[in-house]
């Protein structure tokens, strides 16, 4: 093998470690700084793509409800992508209230995403529609509400 041929090699794995890390951050980036009239910009931006396409809303309503009747009948396959370390404690596998709760937030969470990737939005627009929507689900998910943690760190204690 050549020079040449290990440092391609090399530069090559530097970006998938880089590309890996990226995909691996739980949530929105801290570094990158938020202006609130930005995020206020984008949200009355939804909420006119909501008044403007209510066929879209309405569907994308009807879907979710279809998944939570299916969640709380026990009928749900919706499940955390297996690399999501957020959910990786037993409690929300184990435990069908935690395990419906974590369902209801990922239906509802995916219906959102696939609401706004299905609006007339520019990419930038989608793009900014999809990093706010983020913030928000990061921010309600199940895990990070305190009555979770705390039955979490009880059930590690007992």
């Amino acid at each position: 093998m050549t020079q040449h041929h290990e440092d391609a090699l090399s530069e090559e794995r530097r970006r998938e470690v880089g590309t890996e890390a990226a995909e691996h951050i739980l949530g929105p980036n801290p570094v990158v700084g938020v202006r609130g009239q930005d995020l206020f910009q984008t949200a009355s931006m939804l909420v006119k793509q909501a008044v403007k396409q209510p066929h879209l809303v309405l569907a994308h309503g009807l879907t979710f409800a279809a998944e939570a009747a299916r969640i709380v009948g026990g009928s749900s396959r919706l499940a955390p992508d297996a690399k999501d370390r957020r959910f990786q404690d037993p409690t929300w596998h184990e435990n069908e209230v935690y395990q419906r709760a974590l369902q209801i937030y990922l239906a509802a969470n995916n219906e959102m995403h696939d609401w706004v990737s299905a609006i007339s939005l520019e990419v930038d627009e989608k793009r900014r529609a999809h990093f706010v929507l983020s913030l928000l689900t990061e921010h309600s998910q199940p895990a990070r509400q305190p009555e979770g943690d705390l039955f979490c760190q009880c059930r590690a204690a007992c």
